[in-house]
């Protein structure tokens, strides 16, 4: 398999480039079947995507140019292969929101900065959910079109089966699940119209020149406000300290 990937990559990147990249390196691969690679050349360097789920790459493809058109930073499309499985991106670095944020002192003054690129972060979102939105074709985003009752149960079950029961604690599941539908009754409730991001976490925004830029959004939907600055604010593995959140 990765002899075919390596073989479509190359192409792509000939059409491309009317060359062949000088090496193609493997990126670390995330919890989805999508792979990454970096392919170089003597001066330069862009990212190769795979990825088998077509309708995930047509809407990321989308999604892709439509914010672009809006002035959001994202990585810009320079190739699609005919089988629209495989992809060329501009290379936006290695260096996530994410890797910052977890070598951050917060009590040192020097945490400012990260407040600050923080802030930012947070303030291109809300960009990103009210300018992106604006002549969004939202039949278009996958697998779902609209946050509603079953993307909110998707995302409770998960936690449920993949974080508390394997934890061992004991609870009473009727209770739960019917909290679970209380909760979904007030989400359901806030005002929709915008674009939710959906996985808005720190190691989806990559940091180039100081400036955030955001990735893997294609899994966005028409939803709420609020829900991606929960996300975010709350993320787990970046472990914020309540009063940053509070600052943010």
């Amino acid at each position: 398999m990765i002899d075919q990937i390596n073989t479509s990559l190359q192409t792509l990147y000939k059409e491309e480039f009317n060359d062949f990249p000088k090496s193609i390196t493997p990126l670390a691969q995330g919890g989805s079947d999508r792979r990454y690679f970096r392919l170089t050349s003597s001066n330069s360097s862009i990212i190769g995507a795979y990825n088998p789920d077509v309708d995930e790459n047509r809407a990321f493809f989308y999604l892709t140019n439509h914010f672009e058109e809006k002035g959001i930073q994202v990585p810009h499309i320079l190739r699609i292969a005919a089988d629209q499985k495989v992809y060329l991106l501009s290379d936006l670095g290695d260096g996530s929101l994410f890797d910052t944020v977890i070598k951050t002192d917060w009590e040192s003054s020097t945490s400012e900065n990260v407040i600050q690129l923080l802030k930012v972060t947070l303030a291109k979102l809300a960009k990103v959910q009210v300018h992106g939105a604006k002549g969004l074709d939202f039949s278009k985003c996958y697998p779902k079109s609209d946050f509603d009752l079953q993307s909110i149960l998707w995302d409770f079950n998960y936690f449920k089966y993949c974080f508390l029961k394997p934890s061992g604690v004991a609870f009473n599941e009727t209770s739960l699940d019917n909290d679970f539908l209380a909760f979904a009754n007030v989400l359901l409730s806030q005002p929709t119209g915008y674009f939710q991001y959906r996985d808005f976490q720190s190691r989806n925004v990559m940091v180039a020149n100081n400036e955030p830029y955001f990735i893997d959004y294609q899994g966005g939907r028409r939803g709420p406000l609020l829900y991606d600055v929960a996300s975010f604010l709350y993320q787990a593995r970046a472990n914020f300290p309540q009063e940053i959140r509070t600052a943010l």
